[in-house]
């Protein structure tokens, strides 16, 4: 017989679906039945497009629901919440790029993706294809061979689009919460990882300088000694050493003495750079038979009890790595005579980082376990599986002291 002819299924469905529509309140939800009865009342099944016509039919006659109206999620409004989180002034460094790099994010949207003036609503659901478009314009911006173009490497790239997803894994849950958003807009979008140009990156000490500058340090003031003894066999950052307390220092109930990274015992203001960060560091016995303990006692009767490590350094905007930065910068330059300038207090890191991966004169690693080296640096983890657990003390001083003294 062949399919219906359009008039006739025309006229026999529409009086079907008259019927329906009369008879209850029809939704999308509870379509299965008005379906079943046009196809039992055609002799012959509708072909594909003549089901598609009577499906748009049907869907047209249905009422959509309003929009609901969502309340605007203000960006400036979860920054004050991520400042706040993280002890953060408005004047804050890192609270100043992570607005400026929102508000360049947003005069884009407005410019070229045709976003209403004056728009700060981060929770838009075009969010992710809009992320899209703009890493490809940065992208554009690294290639285009500008002379003038501030965006040199794909590491500026990586970095202004962290900024961007980092305030909305910062705030999605609490926007979930207050039902402002269902779901993350950003869920698809990924941020590629750049690379630093190799001119940029600091160096090595070479083995000269590390032990020209730890025999320096033994004459120097002890605020100028100890953060380089420190960071010589821990690899710790500039400011989780000078900012740290005297009761960071402590002996566990093994008898190691730990060098604690955290956050605990430090004033608001004064951060460690990511939750990585936070670490047991075993002291090297070197460190120890140099007689950091005796400097630690002295600090802690000069405050009468606990207080900073390095109380010499002044305070500048509620922190001590300025100061700090100043002095030891200029006494490896002025009194060490290390010159040059990719070679900073920060070298030690990378310097300690290659020490690790040292092989002794039978060839085995100072440090066999990548993922206790990172550990002891406070670098990421690179495996999901390590997360699970933690690195007793001994262990992690057993491997500590698998590494050679320098001097």
């Amino acid at each position: 017989m062949g399919a219906p002819k359009p008039a006739d299924l025309h006229d026999r469905v529409r009086e079907i679906i008259e019927g329906h529509f009369a008879q209850q309140d029809i939704h999308i939800d509870n379509l299965a039945g008005l379906y079943a009865d046009i196809k039992a009342a055609l002799p012959v099944p509708p072909s594909a497009d003549q089901w598609a016509q009577i499906r748009a039919g049907v869907l047209g006659k249905i009422a959509q629901p309003a929009p609901v109206e969502r309340e605007v999620v203000d960006y400036l409004e979860i920054i004050h919440q991520w400042k706040n989180h993280n002890r953060l002034d408005d004047d804050d460094k890192k609270a100043r790029q992570m607005q400026r790099r929102w508000e360049v994010f947003f005069d884009w949207l407005v410019a070229e993706r045709g976003y209403p003036e004056g728009c700060r609503d981060m929770a838009r659901t075009s969010m992710s294809e809009d992320l899209d478009a703009y890493k490809d314009y940065l992208f554009a911006r690294l290639n285009s061979n500008d002379p003038e173009e501030t965006i040199k490497t794909s590491k500026a790239v990586e970095d202004r689009l962290r900024r961007i997803t980092r305030l909305y894994h910062f705030g999605i849950k609490d926007l979930r919460n207050k039902t402002l958003i269902a779901t993350n807009p950003i869920l698809n979008f990924t941020v590629p990882k750049g690379e630093t140009d190799p001119r940029n990156k600091y160096q090595d000490y070479t083995l000269d300088d590390v032990r020209l500058t730890l025999t320096k340090a033994r004459k120097a003031p002890p605020e100028i000694r100890w953060p380089n003894w420190l960071a010589a066999y821990s690899g710790a950052r500039e400011a989780e050493v000078v900012e740290a307390q005297t009761s960071d220092i402590e002996v566990d109930p093994n008898g190691v003495v730990i060098f604690h990274i955290r956050l605990d015992n430090r004033p608001p203001k004064q951060q460690i750079k990511t939750k990585f960060s936070a670490r047991p560091v075993p002291l090297h016995d070197a460190v120890l038979a140099e007689g950091f303990l005796d400097y630690v006692e002295s600090i802690r009767a000069f405050h009468g009890g606990e207080g900073p490590l390095f109380p010499q350094f002044k305070l500048w905007r509620d922190r001590l790595n300025t100061d700090a930065s100043a002095r030891l910068m200029k006494w490896l330059r002025d009194e060490v005579g290390i010159k040059h300038p990719k070679k900073v207090f920060h070298s030690w890191r990378h310097t300690v980082k290659t020490r690790f991966r040292e092989t002794d004169a039978e060839g085995n690693h100072y440090m066999p376990r990548e993922d206790i080296a990172d550990k002891l640096t406070g670098h990421a983890k690179g495996e999901i599986g390590r997360k699970y657990g933690y690195f007793p003390n001994p262990t992690l001083h057993a491997n500590i002291r698998r590494v050679p003294a320098w001097l």
